[in-house]
């Protein structure tokens, strides 16, 4: 094909798929029920799944095509191509949020319970702390209202496959395995039987992700750090100093543990307080604040 010609058709292509971003753009629901998370999939929300699928499908589709064409093919068309992935991640990435945040108000209520005057009883029987039953519940519901039509197959994320979807479901996951450390690290008092409560509530909360959100074990450092910060709580502060565990920890949960075995009139803010409500890791880094799922760069923003 001539050079001029194949310019001019790449041209078109381009701006094609510059308007049909645009028109996909104005289908987008908005509102509440588009981000409604705790009952079933609204016809609008499903409307917004679809857009974002097919979006998808033809951003794969040009992006293998143009991968066979000379590069000035990717020069062109790779602008609408982002916007295209753009309002893709647009559609859809509004409802994560909504989830992020309800698992996250969760979490919160960890400050409620009472770990410091729990019975060895209570401590040894199989239930989880309430606050982690409503977290499984809402992580479960979450997978089979919503994860099971947006992702591409029950095997995908194990098998790589790399959507928008599964990179936001491993955005939560690897957030709520932090945001669970930075508070857990917070509770005070923990007496024996508390210990071994939380405890529990660790491998409740690492296998409520693991079936239902994405596999830990692919997670990182997030996932290290759960496993890390379980044995933690039953070390001597004496001990704490030499352990290796540490290394998996970030420093600012070793502080707040630190400081969360403090003598009882040490001062501690209340754990509920805003300033420990925002998210000061990244999910690689453990160092950037905010907690918004970003559009381009799926992750903590």
């Amino acid at each position: 094909m001539d050079a001029r010609l194949t310019l001019l058709v790449l041209r078109e292509i381009g701006i094609v798929l510059l308007l049909l971003a645009e028109r996909a753009e104005y289908q987008i629901s908005t509102g509440p029920e588009a981000r409604q998370i705790t009952g079933p999939a609204t016809p609008l929300q499903i409307k917004n799944f679809t857009l974002s699928q097919h979006l998808q499908e033809i951003h794969a589709r040009v992006t293998s095509m143009i991968a066979r064409l000379p590069t000035v093919a990717s020069d062109i068309l790779s602008p609408a191509l982002g916007t295209i992935y753009g309002v893709a991640c647009d559609s859809v990435t509004p409802l994560f949020q909504a989830m992020l945040d309800h698992l996250e108000s969760c979490i919160l209520q960890i400050h409620d319970q009472n770990f410091g005057t729990l019975s060895m009883d209570a401590a040894m029987d199989n239930n989880a702390s309430p606050y982690m039953e409503e977290l499984q519940k809402s992580i479960l519901h979450f997978r089979t209202e919503f994860l099971s039509r947006l992702l591409p197959s029950s095997g995908a994320i194990s098998a790589g496959a790399e959507t928008i979807c599964t990179r936001l479901v491993r955005t939560i996951a690897s957030r709520v395995l932090i945001f669970f450390i930075r508070h857990a690290s917070l509770v005070r008092p923990l007496s024996e039987s508390g210990k071994l409560r939380m405890a529990r509530d660790m491998a409740e909360l690492e296998l409520a992700v693991g079936q239902n959100l994405f596999p830990v074990e692919q997670l990182g450092a997030p996932y290290r750090a759960l496993r890390a910060f379980r044995p933690v709580i039953f070390l001597e502060t004496s001990q704490m100093g030499d352990s290796p565990l540490l290394q998996d920890l970030p420093p600012s949960v070793i502080l707040h543990h630190l400081y969360s075995r403090g003598p009882e009139d040490l001062h501690v803010t209340s754990a509920k307080e805003q300033a420990y409500t925002s998210p000061i890791f990244t999910v690689d880094g453990f160092s950037r604040g905010g907690s918004n799922l970003e559009r381009h760069q799926i992750n903590f923003g």
